[in-house]
């Protein structure tokens, strides 16, 4: 797999590995899928069956019933596609939403089939998103990591929206290491200096990696998961690195799951209640 890794529901195009299908835009593919989902529906009265049938087949495993995804992609009517290369965001609206609001699922060119890349849709844009968001940025900030063994204050959960990994278990979403990077429970992409209110939507280009050196006064963009807990868009933007600390400010680019309720309020969730206490990473070797 390459950078780009995802919970991939795989719901092939028509004509999967033809010449022709290797031409396809995002777009052309995206709307073969619909109608390929539609084919289905007709075929088989229940989207149980469906679900079993097609939705379970995925890249990695989960527990998570992607269901809502189906609806979504049956009544999508697709407003823009930023497609580069192998990668592609399709923002679309369905019937029930408000007025604002928009939906989004990512796609990746695997050889020459595209394939939905998210395990259900992000929301985009509006109430929900706002709500979650407030009026402005949260605030945090990450000790430099020189030991290996716990996280201490090196590590943050913007699940639960805290620092805090004893209270919650290790769920660390991002940590800061001596090497003056920042570690990704997911990937992460580089904006560069740009400011945190610039950004409005999730880049498809650019180089997703595991880690990013962390500079003051860049933005970058982190997808936390995918996996079975979450899978979910922040944006965040270096204030400073001083002494060893790293201050920064983020908010949510995308709900999906795992985002949190509140970027401004601590939240144990039910996984974090009921589970046991991940283990830390272990430190990288020191540049």
């Amino acid at each position: 797999m390459s950078n780009w890794k995802a919970l991939i529901v795989i719901v092939g195009v028509l004509a999967a590995g033809s010449e022709a299908e290797s031409r396809l835009s995002a777009k052309e593919a995206f709307a073969n899928i619909q109608k390929a989902l539609k084919e289905v529906r007709k075929e088989r009265a229940a989207a149980r069956r469906f679900d079993k049938a097609l939705f379970t087949q995925q890249v990695y495993r989960t527990r998570l019933s992607p269901g809502d995804l189906y609806e979504d992609l049956l009544a999508a009517t697709v407003t823009k596609v930023i497609e580069k290369e192998n990668r592609a965001l399709v923002v679309f609206r369905t019937p029930d939403l408000e007025e604002r609001a928009s939906l989004g699922v990512l796609m990746k060119k695997e050889r020459t089939e595209w394939r939905i890349a998210s395990g259900r849709s992000l929301v985009l844009s509006g109430n929900e998103l706002a709500k979650r968001c407030g009026t402005k940025p949260a605030r945090a900030r990450l000790s430099m990591r020189m030991t290996n063994d716990s996280y201490g204050a090196g590590a943050y959960s913007f699940t639960c929206v805290s620092g805090d990994m004893k209270k919650f278990k290790n769920r660390a979403d991002v940590w800061f290491c001596h090497n003056q990077d920042l570690h990704v429970k997911g990937e992460a992409v580089d904006l560069g200096k740009v400011a945190l209110q610039t950004v409005n939507a999730i880049p498809v280009d650019g180089a997703w990696t595991k880690l990013v050196q962390a500079k003051p006064g860049h933005t970058y963009v982190l997808r936390c998961g995918a996996d079975k807990r979450r899978d979910f868009f922040v944006a965040l933007h270096v204030k400073r690195i001083k002494r060893g600390v790293l201050e920064f400010e983020w908010t949510l680019l995308a709900v999906g799951w795992g985002a949190p309720l509140s970027i401004h309020a601590e939240h144990v969730t039910e996984e974090v209640a009921r589970a046991g206490t991940d283990g830390p990473d272990g430190l990288c070797h020191k540049d």
